[in-house]
């Protein structure tokens, strides 16, 4: 095994046992870009997660690689069932289905493909800092958070879920509030 790789999953290990989750998940992304199929960085990730959407598709991932990994279909089964739990929760509130009937409304559609400056998390992907399952999973998080009476800035939550570094969220809102001022300036 590549040291570099051992190193990074030591090191993510570590963070994770010290209860520093962005920072472990940190190490298991970079130890990804070595081995995108790595089993440990993979189910690390899955286990560090908040998100149970994004645990069940990592671990549909590696046992869809690997199905006699008994570990991952474990957890593959209690991610489906934290998922599924989330989804009865939001299809059965009431601020789901006033939600999706404004989510759904083509003037909210038109709207959004209108604006003259992304939003942040749009803007983020775009320059390639986040992939769109990651903007999804934050904006999944975000809504989560303000239905519980704690809501939180979109690039908080993207840096909260080790997305994004805090370096790359300012940096990210640099650029936005530059392109935001040439459109309005010019």
């Amino acid at each position: 095994m590549n040291n570099d790789l051992v190193v990074l999953l030591s090191k993510g290990v570590e963070e994770a046992t010290n209860g520093s989750k962005s920072r472990a998940r940190t190490y298991f992304r970079q130890a990804l870009t070595i081995d995108r199929t790595n089993e440990t960085a993979l189910l690390w990730l899955a286990w560090l997660t908040d998100d149970p959407y994004e645990a069940a598709e990592i671990l549909e991932q590696v046992v869809k690689r690997n199905p006699h990994n008994e570990v991952a279909r474990a957890y593959l089964e209690q991610a489906l069932a934290r998922r599924n739990e989330l989804d009865q929760l939001i299809s059965n509130s009431t601020s789901f289905g006033v939600w999706s009937r404004f989510n759904t409304h083509q003037g909210y559609q038109a709207n959004q493909h209108q604006t003259v400056v992304p939003y942040l998390g749009e803007f983020l992907l775009r320059q390639g800092y986040i992939t769109r399952q990651q903007l999804e999973s934050a904006l999944r998080r975000h809504s989560e958070l303000a239905q519980l009476g704690s809501p939180k800035l979109v690039g908080q939550v993207l840096v909260e879920l080790g997305f994004i570094t805090q370096t790359q969220l300012e940096i990210g809102l640099q650029q936005q509030r530059g392109e935001y001022n040439v459109r309005f300036n010019d």
